[in-house]
């Protein structure tokens, strides 16, 4: 959002992108980065994480 004295506040143009910049952020924050300490302490690699990821069903 950009304030304009005297005109309000109006969407900035990039405002979607770092909206979705954000939110990955906190995404990688909050999800990935757990779910790679907890693989760490049961032994699982990376490449363990990515065949539960391309798996359906666990």
């Amino acid at each position: 959002m950009d304030k304009k004295r005297g005109l309000g506040m109006f969407v900035s143009a990039n405002a979607r992108r770092r909206i979705r910049e954000e939110r990955t952020r906190r995404f990688a924050r909050d999800f990935v980065l757990p779910l790679k300490r907890e693989a760490a302490l049961l032994g699982l690699s990376d490449e363990d994480i990515a065949k539960f990821m391309s798996k359906e069903e666990l």
